[in-house]
């Protein structure tokens, strides 16, 4: 055959898995049949002519264990371990996937291991209902944010946060619904505050109890005629064994310069927090370069005293120095929050004497405490930049960490709510993209870059794009990164010289953490985009499909949630806890979807399919996620490190509070299908459906307390489970009440549950097993004295506060000084939030000015900012327009909008 006659070889542009299965593939990285698979960490274009997705030669193949089961799991990460401990180096490819192939007719191999098929799957985890997802014959398609009926007027309504996705359910519509009219009798939500404005003599006894119990420790209260500064010293005080406490000092009117020089530690304490954070924190926010912070901090810091070693003076030499500082205050107080756990026993001997074994902590958090006016000044330096220009990327990292703060923070966890959400993350990832974050280094000509500064920069946007999914999964924010059109940075890699901490074993473990999440946000992300399309309407059928995918995914990778528990010496304390924190989110999301199933099913009259959703909410919550009622025994054990009461509570509060939301919802519809007794015969004794009914209902009313107690116990610390539980008290305390169930006779019909006697059971069934996991019978009283006492102070159900035991009334004297020391923090924090507002308002005018100058000029304008602020408002004399009580609703306390008919 002539030259001429030969077949032409032609390039090829697909996938190695597609060419493979010679199926179609679409090109994407990864493409979206890699993505529908759940295989996408496999997907890989080894044609050497494919620009788009040319690898590069020192960059490892994509390795997941994403497609093992349990057993399978623990035999590849053993021999992966080994594997990687040798050969992660500066020759990723010579790392090979090994592992043991299984026979079996119900496994398949895909990208060289193999794998359970859904098939199995679905058999092995067939009590959680893994992958079942029955559906109508005919599905139509929806939109999420907006009824289907034509005939209701459009208004919005959001499928998350939870919180307004319950106001479509019939049983907690009734609460809102009442909350938002005319009240029956006098009770309403400001009254589960014990705090009153004034003497409120059945209070008066319980406030002095609480006084003579803690003492100087006892909350003082500005509506008492007592001074800002005496209010702080008591909440200090109070606030010791809570990590949330304030300066000492009065630096209100200080310069920004002193301001920062007063609130650093000295040398030795400083040492210690950054030792700590990149031992313990660094793991989960890899945004920093330890040689290069710790030598810029070293420049700034200046002179030290020999004798104090504190920081006299500040050697600024450029206005990003500002945001080194504030990302400094905010490692330090991520840090300082870390020797804390929600073990009110466990803080308290961290802050006394007599305990040896934990002497070198207690040294760290006596000496040198961080207070909460770091917080403040590093918002004040990040205040000084114009984002509307190209910034430093120390600034984005300052912005970033302001972030992070806002989410885990104790007392700001939560604070970013809906728009607030889509406003900060949309901010922070268009400064990225202004500095070309979302393009890989190694695209752009004559990059002189470091190996080091583009490792660095590969993993700030990486955290970022997972942040941006975390967040539009919670509260259906519209996604700013989108791996199909905005960005194609490359995962991040180990190579020699390139790790951003001395470690280079825990960089290598960071490394990994974040390229086995992918496939899992690559799953979240593909549900994210039509849960925030508002325009469009989806194909409710292929929804449920991608539900199930991300139920399977979930099951490959992490099994059980007991296998994530167990005291594994293989998988490092930052891994496990990553695990955890995946696992707890994609659960956490699913049960919110099929919470949504539930109620579009039942809006459409189809009973079975809306009992089905029902069940499987209830089987995530509470048996499948059952074993969080252990969560501090394990802490205690040590199982998940020192990270874990940091990194996983706010997602536990928010289980907590769903499945209260849940429980009370169900409560709520068993007693408005008790008061139709006489329509649906349920006394016959031939029907047994009322005693089934009664016993559910108890078991509801348990369950709910006892995740209500849960939150209680961490109301002390974190603002959150403070506000949530005075929500499910309110609601607790209406659910037995008849005006909650006149209040809208339309929503009380729709309530009436019309399940069969068998689903019913299966209910039971779910509830029964986890009370007896979660010890319900030791966990009733600290509930049941609150509503004691709330029908004491009210008329709805009077009864006497003397009735009360002596265990009891120590509930109600802890609840009274933790609401204290809540309200007052409030009220500090609008005034120092009014304080910013002026002094942004003032650095919006000057920043033209202050971008411009030297750095002298730069200070002596930062400073005049700060006394023109100070002026404005005299913290001496603090004039507090917000009262807690009055102006506060559910609607206020949630931040959302009353705008449902």
């Amino acid at each position: 055959m002539s030259e001429s006659n030969k077949k032409r070889q032609r390039i090829a542009l697909s996938c190695d898995n597609c060419r493979r299965k010679k199926t179609k593939c679409d090109r994407g990285l990864p493409c979206s049949n890699c993505v529908k698979l759940s295989i996408s960490h496999t997907c890989n274009y080894s044609s050497p002519l494919h620009v788009n997705h040319k690898r590069n030669p020192e960059s490892p193949p994509p390795i997941s264990t994403e497609g093992l089961s349990i057993q399978q799991e623990l035999t590849f990460l053993k021999g992966r371990l080994r594997q990687l401990e040798s050969s992660v180096t500066t020759n990723p490819d010579a790392v090979q996937l090994s592992v043991e192939p299984f026979n079996g007719d119900d496994q398949i191999k895909e990208g060289g291991v193999f794998i359970h098929s859904n098939k199995v799957l679905r058999e092995q985890y067939k009590d959680l209902l893994i992958g079942v997802l029955p559906r109508r014959k005919e599905e139509s398609s929806i939109n999420f944010h907006f009824a289907d009926d034509s005939t209701t007027s459009r208004i919005t309504k959001p499928p998350l946060p939870f919180v307004s996705l319950s106001k479509r359910d019939p049983g907690v519509k009734l609460f809102w619904v009442f909350d938002s009219s005319p009240k029956y009798g006098e009770f309403s939500f400001k009254d589960v505050f014990l705090v009153r404005k004034g003497k409120d003599k059945k209070l008066e006894p319980f406030k002095n109890m609480a006084k003579e119990k803690y003492g100087d420790r006892y909350v003082k209260s500005l509506d008492d005629g007592c001074s800002l500064r005496e209010v702080k010293d008591s909440m200090s005080n109070y606030g010791k064994t809570l990590g949330i406490q304030f300066h000492p000092q009065d630096i209100s009117n200080f310069s920004l310069n002193r301001k920062i020089i007063e609130l650093i530690p000295d040398q030795r304490i400083t040492s210690r927090y950054l030792n700590a954070f990149f031992e313990y924190l660094y793991p989960f926010f890899p945004i920093l370069d330890e040689l290069t912070f710790r030598a810029d901090l070293t420049r700034i810091l200046g002179t030290v005293d020999e004798l104090s070693e504190k920081i006299v003076d500040l050697k600024i030499e450029k206005m990003a120095d500002y945001a080194i500082l504030a990302t400094f205050f905010f490692v330090i107080r991520l840090t300082f929050l870390l020797w804390f756990s929600n073990d009110s026993e466990s803080n308290f001997e961290l802050v006394v004497d007599g305990f040896p074994s934990i002497a070198k902590e207690r040294e760290t958090i006596m000496q040198s405490p961080v207070p909460l006016e770091v917080v403040q000044v590093a918002e004040e330096c990040l205040r000084l930049f114009n984002l509307s220009r190209v910034q430093d990327l120390s600034i984005l990292q300052g912005l970033i960490f302001s972030r992070i703060y806002k989410k885990y923070a104790p007392e700001a966890g939560d604070n970013f709510k809906g728009q607030e959400t889509q406003a900060g993350d949309g901010i922070i990832i268009q400064v990225a993209i202004s500095l070309r974050l979302n393009r890989d280094p190694e695209y752009f000509l004559n990059g002189n870059e470091s190996i080091k500064l583009t490792n660095l920069k590969r993993k700030i946007w990486y955290f970022l794009v997972a942040l941006d999914i975390e967040d539009s999964l919670m509260y259906a924010s519209t996604l700013s990164t989108d791996k199909n059109s905005n960005y194609d940075t490359k995962l991040p890699f180990y190579k020699e010289g390139a790790s951003n901490i001395l470690d280079t074993e825990l960089e290598k473990d960071v490394l990994r953490n974040v390229v086995m999440s992918r496939p899992i946000l690559n799953c979240m992300e593909t549900l994210a985009k039509p849960i925030t399309n508002f325009k469009a309407k989806v194909e409710f059928s292929e929804f449920l499909e991608e539900l199930s995918d991300m139920e399977l995914l979930c099951a490959r990778i992490f099994g059980r949630f007991k296998s994530l528990i167990q005291d594994d010496p293989l998988i490092s304390e930052s891994a496990k806890i990553k695990q955890v924190y995946y696992y707890l989110q994609l659960k956490l999301f699913l049960a919110q979807m099929y919470f949504l199933c539930h109620i579009h099913y039942s809006d459409l009259g189809e009973k079975d399919l809306e009992y089905f959703y029902h069940k499987k909410v209830f089987t995530i919550l509470l048996y499948e996620l059952s074993d969080l009622c252990n969560t501090k025994d394990y802490v205690r054990k040590g199982i998940f490190g020192r990270a874990f009461t940091v990194i996983i509570t706010p997602l536990l509060n928010l289980y907590y509070h769903i499945s209260c939301m849940v429980c009370a919802s169900l409560f709520v519809r068993l007693s408005t299908t008790l008061r139709e007794d006489s329509e649906r015969n349920l006394s016959n004794p031939e029907n047994s459906l009322k005693d089934i009914i009664q016993n559910l209902l108890s078991m509801t009313l348990a369950c709910t307390k006892r995740n209500m107690r849960t939150l209680s116990s961490d109301a002390q610390r974190y603002f959150f489970a403070w506000k949530v539980n005075k929500a499910h008290l309110y609601g607790i305390k209406l659910m037995n009440e008849i005006p909650i169930y006149e209040s809208n006779t339309s929503w009380t019909n729709r309530a009436i549950l019309s399940y069969s006697k068998e689903q019913f059971r299966d209910l039971e069934r779910i509830l029964r097993f986890y009370m007896s996991s979660s010890n319900l019978s030791t966990d009733q009283s600290d509930i049941n004295a609150r509503i004691a006492v709330l029908d004491s102070l009210k008329v709805l159900a009077p009864s006497a506060l003397g009735s009360l035991e002596t265990k009891d009334n120590m509930s109600i004297i802890r609840d009274i000084q933790t609401d204290n020391f809540w309200c007052e923090l409030c009220k500090i924090n609008l005034d120092a939030e009014n304080d910013c507002k002026i002094g942004s308002h003032v650095n919006d005018q000057n920043q033209d000015n202050i971008a411009g100058a030297t750095v002298d000029e730069a200070i002596n304008n930062t400073t005049n900012i700060a006394n023109a602020s100070n002026s404005t408002n005299n913290s001496n004399n603090p004039q507090y327009q917000f009262d807690f009580f009055s102006d506060t609703s559910l609607f206020e306390l949630f931040k959302v909008p009353n705008t449902y008919e």
